[in-house]
């Protein structure tokens, strides 16, 4: 039934993606689908993603393995699922070749798992670009059942906040702090949700900081930068005259 089901999904739906394997039994024992609105938000927001196979099972005695991004309103999204009859390494590196297939062979910049040595060998079988991170904890929440977490309502509720999210900040401006320009450019091209975590850059940019020290090597610009509230550090910040890119020794632009 639930193969019917996915089988008349793939007939009406474009880019709709499925695949299963059945045991000696003939027992349904892994499968793995996505749509094409998960595939295309891969695309767009899978330099990171989640996998965590520690939802209890279904009354079919199938381990709910999902895997989850953050889009660009800083929301968590479940985008990609498979069941699998059995949390080993076997089925967790078919769960993974199928994820590759089903992305185009484009592998994700950092996938963050837990501890479980079955998931870690076959992330290093499948994946070879991507590096493998733990979770910083471990997690005493309530199991979730299968269809609590991927019921076709939720899965719509979650694509309606996006959509929504997207609308206001496509449609609106958020209201600045100050007059400059970086906080003006920022309005245009971040989400409300990003802009207004800049917007606390902005403000302790202008409001907290001051320059100590300036330097040039070659092509880069080396300023020395002092935070008010940290006045022993003088933090490096260098600004690549050439690719117009900015680092900072504290790297939290690249980290977020």
């Amino acid at each position: 039934m639930f193969l019917d089901y996915l089988k008349g999904l793939s007939e009406s739906q474009d880019d709709f993606y499925f695949g299963y394997e059945v045991d000696e039994d003939n027992c349904l024992a892994r499968i793995f689908w996505a749509d094409a609105h998960a595939r295309m938000n891969y695309s767009m927001f899978g330099d990171t993603i989640t996998f965590d196979p520690t939802y209890s099972t279904n009354k079919y005695h199938m381990a709910f393995t999902p895997f989850t991004y953050v889009d660009n309103h800083k929301k968590s999204v479940t985008f990609v699922a498979a069941l699998v009859d059995h949390e080993n390494d076997g089925s967790f590196i078919w769960v993974f070749k199928k994820f590759l297939d089903c992305m185009g062979n484009k592998e994700t910049q950092c996938i963050l798992t837990d501890q479980d040595p079955a998931i870690k060998l076959g992330l290093h079988s499948v994946f070879k670009k991507a590096r493998h991170r733990y979770f910083i904890w471990d997690t005493d929440l309530e199991p979730i059942e299968f269809e609590e977490k991927w019921s076709q309502s939720a899965i719509e509720q979650q694509r309606y906040n996006q959509r929504f999210l997207d609308a206001a900040s496509y449609s609106t401006l958020p209201e600045g702090f100050s007059k400059t320009m970086i906080e003006k450019h920022a309005s245009k091209i971040y989400t409300h949700t990003i802009f207004y975590e800049f917007q606390v850059q902005v403000q302790a940019a202008l409001c907290s900081c001051a320059v100590r020290g300036f330097s040039e090597q070659g092509n880069v610009d080396i300023i020395g930068v002092e935070d008010a509230y940290k006045q022993r550090i003088i933090f490096q910040v260098a600004h690549n005259n050439e690719s117009k890119e900015p680092i900072c020794m504290c790297k939290m632009f690249e980290r977020k």
